[in-house]
């Protein structure tokens, strides 16, 4: 697989359009494609949990502040823990952050992570949707996809490992063997630890997810450019 990808990078430079939501399209291309994360996040709710932790608050503005907050610290993990991955030095000031990449680090090691490739821009000509994805990999000889939360577990997750694992299998021509959420901890006591979910494959569900979301923006959405 990662020989594929090498030959899809080389073959293929893809650029990322952000204007409020993501959009991707090769270089010197028109051919835009919604982002994973645009489609769920502007189709499906990420359930009455969710809403509840909003109405706990006192405002809407202060639910608003501690949910950036909570991005924030999530955008911070990802790019510590991506030059984890490719062994430069990660460090933060933060507790909390520290404590994240610690139990991403204990993940790593548990499991003797073979690195494929991370933060890969995917595109494909016979997908709908692009996307990015956090850590592609090979545990015990099998093909993972793994996308790395700093939060609690939403379904949602798992239609977004399906989308991206639709597209990886194009680019590749090799099946995605397992989908993976990793949930790293920021406020352990005693030592590192996290949560590894498994889940299932439904392309049906991924599909469903994109055309709902094709009907909410009616029917032809197009990237507003700035």
């Amino acid at each position: 697989m990662k020989d594929k990808i090498e030959l899809y990078k080389e073959s293929l430079d893809i650029r990322r359009h952000e204007s409020g939501d993501r959009w991707y399209a090769p270089v010197g291309s028109y051919d835009w494609r919604p982002s994973v994360t645009t489609i769920i996040s502007n189709t499906i709710s990420k359930g009455r949990g969710f809403e509840q932790w909003l109405g706990n608050h006192p405002g809407y503005n202060i639910a608003c502040e501690v949910r950036d907050k909570a991005a924030a610290r999530g955008t911070a993990v990802h790019e510590l823990a991506e030059q984890y991955m490719l062994g430069q030095k990660a460090e933060s000031a933060n507790e909390e952050v520290c404590k994240h990449l610690m139990s991403f680090e204990r993940f790593w090691l548990d499991n003797e992570v073979q690195l494929i490739d991370t933060e890969l821009f995917m595109w494909h000509k016979d997908v709908p949707w692009a996307g990015t994805c956090d850590i592609i990999a090979k545990i015990n000889g099998k093909n993972y996809l793994i996308d790395i939360k700093t939060g609690n577990h939403y379904k949602t997750h798992e239609i977004q490992l399906n989308m991206y694992a639709e597209l990886l299998s194009k680019i590749t021509d090799e099946p995605v063997d397992i989908l993976a959420g990793l949930y790293t901890k920021g406020k352990w006591i005693k030592e590192p630890n996290y949560q590894f979910k498994k889940f299932k494959f439904n392309l049906d569900v991924a599909v469903s997810t994109f055309n709902l979301w094709k009907f909410l923006m009616g029917g032809n959405p197009r990237p507003k450019m700035k």
